[in-house]
């Protein structure tokens, strides 16, 4: 699949560096016309903006990757999808064949009682333990039966936009309407990257001039609970604190300057 990917890719560059048009042959459907701005729009959305957002983060190294990404693209969006929906059920994080029964069997006590009470206790052990077995398997029932149920909802919701898309509407306008919504979704992408990287330069700028005036510990002590502002007034009014400590053969008096204690 990724040979398909970079086969399309290179002959879609082609088809825009030699300007080749493509056209539909289903005439009763109506055809979408592109422009050279929605062209070049397009692909700066499309590729531009995914670069421009790692680089502003001096992530330099996504030019390393991006070849390899393109040609791993089909299999993480379709391969991994079904192999994920096809094991929804499962939910052993990993350790599918690892699993342990639990603490073990109970063990009856021996020596203890006579021998119907053993005799009981014995059935007793035994009708929780096919209980609990029974409400597992119901359990592991319903997980199959859920992932089933969404597994064909996805196949039919697929074919169904499928036929909507081959049989309905045209090849150029699902191409076009496509890719206004991944222009959409880089463009917001991508201002979300850089609103957060203005915040963080924002609030160094702020943090450094508040160190240089002195009033980061004053800020600090006074977003604190009423009790510890408390504790501070009093441990800058006293020469030392006396601080106790519990051990194990009783309490240990230490005593901490105020500096320290701050």
């Amino acid at each position: 699949m990724g040979l398909v990917m970079l086969v399309v890719s290179v002959i879609s560059i082609y088809g825009l560096v030699e300007d080749v048009s493509v056209t539909d042959p289903r005439d009763d459907l109506a055809s979408c016309s592109v422009s050279n701005f929605e062209l070049v729009g397009g692909v700066v959305t499309a590729i531009g903006l995914v670069f421009a957002s790692a680089f502003i983060h001096g992530e330099f190294s996504v030019l390393l990757g991006t070849l390899q990404y393109y040609f791993m693209l089909p299999t993480f969006v379709n391969i991994l999808g079904i192999y994920a929906y096809s094991n929804l059920h499962d939910l052993s994080w990993g350790t599918k064949g690892l699993e342990t029964a639990g603490h073990g069997a109970s063990k009856v006590p021996q020596g203890t009682g006579n021998l119907k009470e053993i005799v009981a206790q014995q059935k007793r052990l035994e009708a929780e333990k096919q209980r609990a077995a029974q409400e597992r398997e119901d359990v592991d029932n319903s997980f199959r039966a859920f992932r089933s149920s969404l597994l064909l909802f996805w196949l039919v919701t697929n074919a169904v936009w499928m036929y909507c898309m081959t049989n309905l509407v045209s090849s150029s306008c699902y191409l076009k309407f496509i890719s206004y919504v991944v222009a959409v979704f880089n463009v917001v992408r991508f201002l979300g990257s850089a609103v957060f990287l203005c915040f963080r330069v924002v609030r160094r700028l702020g943090t450094c001039g508040a160190s240089r005036s002195g009033s980061v510990g004053r800020n600090y002590q006074a977003h604190l609970p009423a009790e510890w502002q408390a504790h501070y007034k009093r441990s800058s009014n006293a020469t030392t604190d006396s601080v106790t400590v519990t051990t194990g053969n009783g309490h240990l008096n230490l005593t901490i300057p105020p500096t320290m204690a701050r």
